[in-house]
């Protein structure tokens, strides 16, 4: 039989990883270059007419402490949505916006997030337990390591992780793969 060469075979995956970073990069570099957001452009008014209130919503009932200064970790802010209605609503929640592109990092300092990161979601540079909550909003599926997501978003939490991910069974999800924008 054949025997496997295990060192080819994860080169060639790092290679196809730094590959389709590059191409993420060049291809969402250029919304967070303009005033571009992604979810009212996929789903128009909808995003910020209940969308985006409904996942705070459901994140203050389930932090359910709407006076605490907490520190929060939040995977994924993409153009900083629902970050901005986060800091709107709970200005005492210390929301650190993250993000894999460089791009978008810098796009969400100039909305004032001095603390905005640059990180990648299966490699979080930060302490096991250094944030109060860890959350993200439909990111997940964007990941081919989604358990090394999970794994590091619950290490870094020291009281909780809050996920809202549409997954394959989400019917929205599923037209919007359909489409040339998904």
């Amino acid at each position: 039989g054949k025997c496997l060469d295990l060192k080819k075979i994860l080169e060639s995956e790092k290679v196809r990883k730094v590959r389709d970073a590059k191409r993420m990069d060049q291809t969402y570099s250029n919304y967070y270059s303009e005033d571009y957001s992604f979810r009212s452009d996929w789903f128009g008014p909808i995003t910020q007419e209940y969308i985006i209130p409904k996942y705070f919503s459901l994140l203050d009932s389930f932090i359910n402490n709407k006076d605490a200064k907490l520190k929060i970790l939040e995977i994924g802010a993409g153009d900083g949505e629902v970050t901005d209605y986060i800091r709107a609503k709970r200005p005492n929640w210390q929301v650190t916006p993250t993000e894999p592109l460089k791009a978008a990092v810098q796009s969400l300092k100039k909305k004032g997030y001095k603390d905005a990161a640059l990180v990648d979601a299966v490699e979080i540079p930060f302490k096991d337990k250094s944030y109060d909550y860890v959350i993200c909003f439909d990111v997940m599926h964007h990941l081919e390591g989604p358990a090394q997501m999970a794994y590091e978003i619950t290490r870094v939490a020291k009281k909780g992780v809050f996920l809202i991910e549409a997954n394959r069974a989400s019917v929205t999800r599923r037209l919007l793969e359909k489409t040339e924008k998904y």
